[in-house]
């Protein structure tokens, strides 16, 4: 993808991972618009994206919309998101108008404030950094996977011993939940 092949080209120089995702984010934004642009077919479309970049325990992960990163490490259950949904509804609720539980129910909750594409002249990339421990995972996901696995679900099936079949568990895990929407799962481990 135009993402990965900026990062690939571009990792080394003189830009910091930070720089190099939102430079492949607006990249990839370009890209999109120029094809929106040239097919009316596919006038004003857009896209969510989730990617991470990592340089030995340091991480930065670069969102726009609901695609997720959790970290979810082994021996204490816990599940950390690293992301925050770019939607109407958590706006609401990142200005307290409205509860989380109103927020999972709510007839809005899909609705993308921040995404790739949609005819805009920039991307609007939220990027963060993070430190990845020995043993901890990372889960990489759309919203079709984190909207209906529970977060004790995703724990199991990602802490199991082969990571290399993990994606593939979760994504039967949201298919058996009713699979509503395009499900896309990347799980990887910190093994050094």
């Amino acid at each position: 993808g135009v993402l990965s092949d900026y990062i690939e080209q571009n990792f080394g120089g003189d830009q910091t991972p930070d720089m190099l995702l939102r430079e492949g984010f607006s990249l990839a934004n370009t890209r999109i618009d120029e094809h929106a642009q040239a097919n009316p077919s596919a006038h004003g479309m857009g896209c969510t994206c989730v990617a991470i970049l990592g340089v030995r325990d340091r991480m930065w992960v670069a969102h726009a919309g609901d695609s997720r990163a959790y970290r979810v490490r082994d021996g204490n259950d816990k599940v950390d998101q690293l992301t925050v949904d770019h939607t109407m509804v958590q706006e609401l609720v990142d200005q307290n108008l409205l509860t989380p539980e109103q927020a999972a129910t709510h007839p809005y909750r899909g609705r993308i404030s921040r995404c790739l594409g949609h005819g805009k002249n920039k991307s609007d990339a939220e990027i963060n950094e993070f430190v990845l421990d020995k043993g901890d995972n990372l889960l990489l996901c759309s919203d079709g996977l984190s909207d209906v696995v529970p977060s004790d679900e995703i724990h199991a099936l990602v802490c199991q011993r082969d990571v290399r079949d993990a994606s593939r568990r979760l994504i039967e895990a949201a298919n058996k939940q009713g699979g509503p929407d395009n499900i896309s799962a990347i799980v990887m481990r910190r093994v050094v």
